[in-house]
């Protein structure tokens, strides 16, 4: 079998949010972040910062007609499909939770 892409045409059927839909990323280069007291280290770029941004790690399971499987969609992905960034999800979570 060669290495290569591989598009795949399916329907997302169900988000599996048993588990967290998103991360704190470095602004920068997008890496889980660190939380140091109030700041926050990204280890990539080694880089120590006031804030970070949320970003989606959403586990989706899609089906086409030879079946079903999960799949991991990014934040690019994710934003793409969903139409908001995960910053901007987050904070309307917290404005409809009163949190």
């Amino acid at each position: 079998m060669e290495k290569g892409q591989i598009w795949i045409v399916a329907t997302v059927v169900n988000l599996q949010l048993e588990k967290e839909w998103s991360y704190l990323g470095c602004k920068r280069c997008s890496k889980k972040v660190d939380k140091i007291g109030s700041k926050f280290h990204c280890k990539k770029c080694d880089r120590l910062d006031s804030s970070a941004t949320h970003r989606y790690k959403l586990q989706v399971q899609v089906m086409d007609r030879t079946g079903f499987i999960s799949l991991l969609l990014w934040d690019r992905e994710a934003t793409i499909l969903i139409g908001k960034s995960a910053d901007e999800l987050n904070e309307i979570s917290i404005e409809t939770s009163g949190y």
